[in-house]
């Protein structure tokens, strides 16, 4: 399950209620944390050895329904450089408007340790923005 960030939470009751407007980003920034506190106000993002956040600009898939949530996914790999010293262990992410605001934030199914020489990639349709 993905959260809305507040920023994207306050947008689109401004859209709904409001007549405001919101134009999608062309590309997005991916970001890694290795911890990050239930409401998501507290995180410790990924930080040294070559990491940087990662713009994506593939697109995602039409949402869907998937059980009892409606999801979009990746349609390109998201491949972020290769570490050149560890990472420690990646157990959230976040996808932010490029160069902007943080729109949605989340726990990975499955933590992954990164150390120096490994590369973290989402393969296609693994980065999935779920809600319920």
């Amino acid at each position: 399950m993905s959260n809305f960030s507040d920023y994207l939470e306050q947008t689109l009751l401004d859209v709904v209620f409001n007549g405001g407007s919101y134009m999608a980003p062309m590309s997005w920034d991916i970001a890694l944390y290795t911890a990050m506190s239930n409401d998501g106000a507290t995180a410790t993002e990924v930080s040294g050895g070559s990491y940087a956040r990662k713009n994506y600009s593939d697109g995602w898939t039409s949402p869907a329904v998937v059980g009892d949530t409606h999801e979009v996914s990746n349609t390109g790999a998201i491949v972020f450089p290769g570490a050149t010293a560890s990472w420690g262990t990646v157990t959230h992410m976040a996808i932010f408007e490029n160069g902007g605001s943080m729109l949605f934030w989340g726990l990975l199914d499955t933590a992954r340790t990164v150390n120096s020489g490994e590369t973290f990639q989402f393969a296609i349709g693994d980065l999935r923005v779920a809600l319920k």
